[in-house]
């Protein structure tokens, strides 16, 4: 989190990754305003897809991607998360998302990206 010119906090979006879900935001104030795609990428990981948004808020699944089309998230309309079952996921796998490596697997339609 950086703060923004008037001093409110801004929230990247890296920030997200390899978090588990319930330790980034509420559910109802990343959804608030926006258009939210969350994709359920754990066969990836030789496990099952069960995540559906209500389990936003509860423990078991980490972000290992994620994007908006703003360069923070308080500036974007549309977000893509890409989650995995925590239990699926080794501490190589997390350090992984933290450095960006399953970026790539986005759609990126809308993906902010610094110029």
């Amino acid at each position: 989190m950086v703060l923004g010119s008037c001093g409110s906090p801004q929230t990247t979006l890296d920030s997200f990754l390899g978090q588990e879900t319930d330790k980034t935001l509420p559910l109802d104030e990343l959804v608030e305003g926006r258009v939210v795609v969350t994709q359920d990428v754990s066969p990836l990981f030789d496990a099952r897809a069960t995540f559906s948004t209500g389990d936003w808020d509860s423990p078991g699944f980490t972000v290992i991607a994620a994007c908006g089309d703003g360069k923070y998230l308080e500036d974007s309309e549309n977000l893509e998360i890409l989650v995995v079952n925590s239990s699926a996921l080794t501490d190589e796998n997390i350090q992984e998302a933290q450095d960006g490596t399953y970026q790539e697997w986005l759609a990126n339609v809308d993906c902010y990206k610094d110029e």
